[in-house]
């Protein structure tokens, strides 16, 4: 199953921080590029990488909030 990101939502996923920053602190698991395709919505991805971005924002997030399924 694929997941793609809702665009109107990055502003509230990066809270003020780059996408080098969550990539690089491992607070999301994929390349800086990678995470930037998703969040643009120019590529799709996992569930399970949608559910560590999610997080990111906050532990009690909900995946449905923020990916439509594919």
């Amino acid at each position: 199953m694929t997941m793609i990101f809702k665009k109107d939502k990055k502003k509230e996923l990066l809270q003020g921080r780059t996408l080098k920053y969550l990539t690089d602190n491992k607070i999301i698991e994929c390349s800086s590029v990678h995470l930037g395709n998703i969040l643009n919505g120019k590529q799709r991805c996992s569930s399970l990488l949608a559910k560590n971005i999610t997080e990111s924002i906050s532990p009690d997030a909900k995946v449905e909030d923020y990916f439509d399924e594919e």
